[in-house]
Parts: C-alpha cells; sequence; structure tokens
C-alpha cells in the first residue's frame, strides 16, 4: 500500500474492531489509512469485517492493518526514519 503511492497518510490508533476506519478508507480512496490495534482478538474481528466488505465487492487496498501497542508507536517511527510520509491527522476517539 504504501510503498506504491505518496497518498497523505491518515493513522487511527486503538482502532477496535475497524468500523470507523474501515468507513473512512471506503470514502476517501486517495487517503492511505493505517488502523492500529494492540489486542490479537478485536484485530481478527476487524480482518473479518474487511474480508467480508471484499467478497462483497468492495476493495480496501488503501487500508492497513498494524498489530502493535501504541506506546510502541514513538520507538517505531523513529527507527523508520525511512518513513517518507507526513501524517497530517489522526482521529481522536474516547469511547464511552
Amino acid at each position: 500500500m504504501l510503498a506504491r503511492n505518496h497518498n497523505p497518510v491518515h493513522i487511527e490508533v486503538g482502532m477496535g474492531k475497524g468500523r470507523f476506519i474501515m468507513t473512512l478508507a471506503e470514502l476517501y480512496p486517495d487517503v492511505n489509512f493505517i488502523g492500529i490495534e494492540m489486542y490479537d482478538s478485536v484485530l481478527l474481528r476487524a480482518l473479518q469485517k474487511r474480508e467480508e466488505l471484499e467478497e462483497a465487492g468492495e476493495k480496501l487496498d488503501n487500508l492497513l492493518f498494524m498489530r502493535v501497542d501504541a506506546r510502541e508507536l514513538p520507538d517505531i517511527f523513529e527507527k523508520a526514519n525511512q518513513f517518507p510520509y507526513e501524517i497530517p491527522s489522526y482521529p481522536l476517539l474516547l469511547p464511552s
């Protein structure tokens, strides 16, 4: 995904089951989205939902999921100096 284009990159940290970020990926195909989740079981459900959408004909080529603890993100991005993209925004959602 990210290596194929230079579109803007937006991230969602703690994406849960992915409903919000998948909707954004559908609405904005010219933006790359990265969904970050630390819990395997929750990420698995997001992957299942994405697969269901793709089986129904909705391609989300602009969406990448990462299983990582958000506390590790500063180290990940610091070590990846070759990451050529600016991340202009990320939603902050506070679950109730």
